[in-house]
């Protein structure tokens, strides 16, 4: 099951800086108990072993301080992808669905 939200939300991990140290950033809108969230972690978890470089940032919309990022991006079904450059300008936005390791890569340096 998809889920939708309005104003609610927060970090699991780190929040999205608009300068990344490494390079491109993957942020990612989820809920942890929802399958096709956790079907697109496990994506992201494999981008992330293969790519070094490459930063996931993890916000749970269930915790509040992640409506501000949400609103940001105009986030509001899970799960939810936005690819930031290396300068914090969005490359590429996913919402809703699950997005292939085949698609992402397309659009990851």
């Amino acid at each position: 099951m998809i889920g939708s939200f309005a104003n609610s939300g927060s970090s699991s991990s780190s929040s999205s800086s608009a300068k990344t140290e490494k390079g491109t950033e993957i942020v990612f809108f989820w809920l942890p108990s929802g399958a096709p969230c956790q079907e697109q972690d496990k994506i992201l978890k494999s981008i992330e072993s293969k790519k070094s470089e490459i930063k996931v940032t993890r916000l749970d919309v269930n915790q509040t301080s992640t409506s501000t990022m949400a609103n940001k991006y105009g986030v509001r079904t899970v799960p939810a992808i936005v690819i930031l450059d290396e300068n914090g300008a969005t490359v590429k936005q996913f919402t809703p669905g699950v997005q292939t390791e085949a698609n992402l890569n397309n659009y990851l340096k």
